[in-house]
């Protein structure tokens, strides 16, 4: 296992999203060629803005007539190796009554004691919570996975959605391993309302840019709930939902399916009122686009965790957004920029 140390970058860019893997695009000066499985560390300013630390993926050397080699490269976190590695076949099927509790399934999947060596992700005590009342109110909540097609990844996923839980990933700063938080969800809210990332115009901000989008899932005003009917090989429609949002004569739906099999009527009126609901009321996507004077030392952002930018109230109508997606971008010779995607 090597550390890659680079003289001469030219520009960085990391990227941190809510459900997803970080990675890291380096371009640096020069034909490098980094050792296979070498790993990088980025920070912002000292031990403790570590923001990125992984692997070396794939790297690109290029070069144009009468300028010198450069070299792009791709790192991905711990993360990623959850998304190319099985569930085993010993901890794929959880069944209350059997499973004492998933918590010891997850510590598998994530290499058990040897964890460093199979995903890098640390998950000592204290980062694991227990799934409450398991036996009881879980008692027809199995779940199967199959060790030839469901990665860990999907797994996880899969428990949280299952057991209201959720798990966020954060680089431990000086090793290529990222700590690893199994939580409950109404845990995770507690945290991620508590802490706020606010930013001030005079002290951090160099430019600040906002940009509005009316996302595609905030537009969808039908829903079709579709079920499978006995017997047959096509899906059906067995209960529509809509709201009209284009008032100026002609309606013009957007149409979101929902399929699940053996619905009865009832109960795809129920899901398909409830999709409706949830996509309605999904609030608009902005990005900030700050170029900061200096690294905001000390203060860490991850997605999930709230931006106060009540500084800006004269221009936003809500002054706090949650942090779905984060870039850090650097190129030599100019301020760092960092990107907020966020919403409501």
């Amino acid at each position: 296992m090597t550390q890659l140390i680079l003289d001469k970058p030219i520009s960085v860019e990391v990227t941190q999203e809510w459900m997803g893997i970080d990675t890291a695009r380096i371009t640096a000066l020069g034909a490098i060629e980094p050792p296979r499985g070498s790993y990088i560390l980025i920070e912002l300013s000292g031990w403790w803005d570590c923001i990125f630390s992984g692997r070396i993926i794939n790297y690109k050397i290029r070069k144009m007539p009468g300028e010198d080699y450069y070299t792009e490269m791709l790192a991905a976190a711990p993360q990623w190796f959850l998304t190319k590695q099985y569930v085993p076949e010993e901890y794929s099927y959880l069944i209350p009554g059997v499973t004492d509790n998933p918590k010891e399934y997850i510590k598998e999947w994530l290499g058990g004691k040897d964890w460093k060596k199979i995903t890098g992700l640390d998950w000592e005590s204290g980062y694991l919570e227990e799934v409450s009342n398991w036996i009881e109110k879980y008692e027809y909540n199995s779940l199967h996975f199959n060790p030839a097609r469901h990665t860990k990844w999907e797994a996880l996923l899969a428990v949280c959605d299952k057991y209201n839980m959720g798990f966020y990933f954060k680089p431990k700063g000086f090793v290529d391993f990222y700590e690893f938080s199994f939580r409950n969800t109404s845990w995770l809210r507690h945290l991620f309302n508590r802490y706020n990332l606010q930013l001030e115009p005079d002290r951090d901000v160099k430019s600040i840019e906002i940009y509005h989008d009316f996302s595609l899932d905030s537009n969808f005003n039908r829903v079709k709930a579709a079920g499978l009917q006995e017997g047959s090989e096509w899906n059906y429609i067995v209960a529509t939902r809509e709201t009209r949002f284009v008032t100026w004569g002609e309606e013009r739906p957007v149409e979101y399916i929902y399929q699940i099999p053996e619905l009865n009527i009832d109960l795809a009126e129920q899901y398909a009122q409830e999709i409706l609901n949830r996509l309605q009321s999904r609030s608009p996507l902005v990005n900030i686009r700050c170029r900061l004077k200096a690294s905001i030392s000390g203060r860490y952002w991850l997605p999930g965790l709230r931006l106060d930018l009540s500084a800006f109230r004269d221009i936003l109508s809500k002054t706090y957004w949650r942090i779905y997606k984060v870039t850090h971008a650097w190129r030599a010779g100019e301020d760092p920029e960092t990107i907020f995607y966020v919403s409501q």
